[in-house]
């Protein structure tokens, strides 16, 4: 799925319970996370609500 189709779900109100988020391109995933964090999730709920994992930072062990 693109990241313009999911903007456009999203902002109709569709949402998945998860998002795997990759690609080349990461201006995408950057817009798509921003978008989710100031529009979707309100900022009282951020820390409990919100987790984003990063591959090449995660420890896989």
């Amino acid at each position: 799925m693109s990241a313009e189709k999911i903007l456009g779900e999203w902002k109709k109100g569709r949402f998945k319970p998860i998002y795997w988020l990759e690609g080349e391109e990461p201006y995408f995933i950057d817009m798509l996370v921003d978008y989710a964090e100031h529009h979707i999730l309100p900022e009282s709920e951020a820390g409990f609500n919100l987790t984003i994992f990063y591959g090449r930072d995660a420890d896989w062990a």
